[in-house]
């Protein structure tokens, strides 16, 4: 088993530098399947996913991309839990979709993992509340300058390596 797909089972046991590895594993390997999702959603304002033991569904409404999630087979989608907004230039809002879109993959790959060893708790549905797309992250909110310089020193992680070796 990879080390990706022992991740995939973790859940809420996933440590945030796991999630921040992850986050940046699915933008570099999914990137082509991004930008084809990218191209549906704008083309149709609706896509739907699934990831992890979890569904995707994401839409657009008045400039802003949104996601909902709902376990596999489960009746219902949570509320929409995060949004961006996207009036920008066209040739722009792939990328940021693409960073959308891996985000939302690690939300709901920590809240409904494949299932695994650990027995996950059946609470609620977490998420953070700054995005890994948002510089702020890197900063804890003191501004996207010095997130910049933070995120490219933590760029090449020891866990981002073992998730990148087969």
């Amino acid at each position: 088993m990879s080390y990706f797909e022992e991740c995939l089972t973790l859940g809420r046991f996933l440590s945030q530098a796991e999630k921040e590895a992850l986050y940046r594993y699915l933008l570099e390997k999914n990137r082509d399947t991004y930008t084809s999702q990218a191209s549906a959603l704008l083309q149709n304002g609706y896509l739907k996913v699934g990831f992890a033991n979890g569904e995707i569904q994401y839409g657009i409404q008045d400039h802003y991309v949104y996601y909902t999630a709902r376990k596999i087979h489960s009746a219902e989608f949570t509320p929409a839990l995060r949004q961006l907004k996207l009036n920008i230039p066209d040739f722009m809002k792939t990328r940021r979709l693409q960073t959308f879109f891996a985000q939302a993959e690690v939300d709901v790959m920590s809240n409904y993992p494949l299932p695994g060893a650990n027995r996950q708790p059946d609470e609620g549905y977490g998420i953070n509340a700054i995005p890994f797309y948002d510089l702020n992250y890197y900063s804890n909110g003191a501004g996207k300058i010095r997130g910049l310089m933070k995120r490219i020193a933590s760029s090449n992680s020891e866990i981002l390596t073992k998730l990148r070796t087969l």
